[in-house]
């Protein structure tokens, strides 16, 4: 996957770590986003596939909050039949506007190249890398 070299990555990082841990964070997202096991192992996958499509984002503590809303929000809205407004996954997630939810999630599809579909085999080999 060739990533988008123009996008402005700066929209994943915060100025600050957060004061709170990655893992209250994800048990607050989901929790309150109410998304299927599917679309967390699908976040999983995003995850990893942002890794390797961008020397420049590398996750760590300035913007591992906000790559992870976002990689949920694509999975959520990808395989879900049912999903909230970007305005209720931004109070969710911490973000400051409908404007900048909007905004992180077009710079992570461009950066995977659009590329949301997971397939079988590769849905089972995460699957049963982190839940079994």
């Amino acid at each position: 996957t060739v990533p988008q070299p123009d996008v402005d990555l700066s929209c994943f990082y915060s100025v600050q770590k957060q004061d709170f841990d990655i893992e209250f964070y994800v048990r607050r997202v989901f929790k309150y986003v109410d998304t299927t096991p599917n679309a967390f192992v699908n976040t999983l996958v995003y995850l990893n596939r942002l890794e390797y499509a961008n020397d420049l984002l590398k996750i760590n503590s300035f913007n591992v909050h906000r790559v992870f809303l976002t990689a949920v929000v694509l999975a959520t809205k990808f395989l879900d039949d049912q999903v909230y407004s970007n305005k209720h996954y931004a109070t969710v997630g911490g973000v400051s506007s409908t404007h900048e939810m909007n905004q992180l999630e077009l710079t992570m599809l461009k950066q995977l190249n659009f590329r949301v579909h997971v397939d079988l085999e590769t849905h089972t080999k995460y699957q049963q890398l982190f839940f079994e």
